[in-house]
């Protein structure tokens, strides 16, 4: 009889966990998006920041702006593809459109100042 109480209970268990996991999956689907966004911003507001040093003849310059902006093309590919659009696509929807709707805010203006 004991035996047969545990197994239920540890039955009960992990039904309850495999449900709280299941529950966590649009969670943790909003954080990948949220943190896409986050990284994709990072990189955008430095190839701007380094954008002066396009085509300005110092090297290592320009190796940081061509690396900024290849980082900012990954993410925004990414988004693309978490997206499920191509570019090419006119009327779709714009990274930083689509990070603002998953709640991203945007602070462009504070490292410009």
């Amino acid at each position: 009889m004991n035996n047969s109480i545990t197994k239920v209970l540890f039955f009960v268990i992990a039904l309850s966990t495999s449900i709280m996991a299941f529950q966590l999956v649009p969670i943790s689907r909003k954080a990948y998006l949220f943190n896409l966004c986050r990284d994709w911003n990072a990189w955008w507001n430095e190839s701007y920041l380094l954008a002066d040093a396009y085509k300005s003849g110092n090297k290592e310059k320009e190796e940081k702006y061509s690396k900024a902006h290849k980082k900012s093309n990954f993410y925004r590919q990414k988004i693309y593809k978490e997206l499920g659009i191509t570019p090419d696509i006119h009327g779709q929807e714009e990274p930083y459109q689509f990070c603002e709707r998953i709640g991203f805010d945007w602070y462009v203006n504070d490292f410009l100042d």
